[in-house]
């Protein structure tokens, strides 16, 4: 199985590569690796890396299984159930974490798929959303309070906050501000 969005894309022979990786490895559920951002043109910004992750690593700190690079074993997919749709933004991250707490996951080093970036993207139209529902499941699973995820997530916040604040940028701080609480707000 692999869940691929709208948007992104896998490369030529990425299909052979996962299915290769999983016969090579048969306790491995889910098979992945890193991936591109690219633009509206298929033009590459950043190659991404991710890591061998456990269940523990997805909950604690971020989802270190990218969904376009993402191949599960079906019975693994079937022992646990499909998607929970109480989490629309993050339901592909919540299944990684049900499939890792059961079955090994097996990162590679290479490349399988790209994600792209656009203005008007779901994920960034509904960030808030996207962190309230991250932290939401990832505490249903047993992340502490304070954990990286959420200390990484208001470190970032805090530091570009304060130096807006430093270099006297009054006004997109209070723009920025004011998006944060409306994001918030939203359902």
């Amino acid at each position: 199985v692999s869940i691929l969005c709208a948007d992104d894309y896998l490369f030529p022979g990425a299909v052979t590569k996962a299915v290769d990786a999983l016969k090579r490895n048969k306790d491995a559920a889910i098979v992945y690796c890193n991936f591109l951002w690219v633009d509206e043109y298929s033009v590459e910004i950043d190659r991404m890396h991710s890591k061998q992750a456990s269940f523990r690593d997805l909950v604690d700190e971020h989802n270190w299984v990218p969904s376009q690079t993402a191949f599960l074993r079906r019975e693994a997919v079937e022992s646990v159930g499909t998607f929970n749709e109480g989490y629309l933004h993050v339901s592909d991250w919540d299944l990684f974490i049900r499939i890792s707490k059961l079955f090994p996951i097996l990162y590679v080093d290479d490349h399988w798929g790209a994600a792209r970036v656009r203005k008007g993207q779901i994920s960034e139209v509904h960030k808030y959303a996207f962190w309230r529902q991250s932290r939401r499941m990832t505490r249903g699973h047993g992340a502490p309070f304070f954990s990286p995820l959420f200390l990484n997530y208001w470190h970032g916040k805090i530091v570009r906050a304060a130096g807006m604040l430093l270099n006297g940028q009054f006004a997109v701080f209070n723009s920025k501000l004011r998006d944060f609480v409306a994001g918030l707000a939203r359902r």
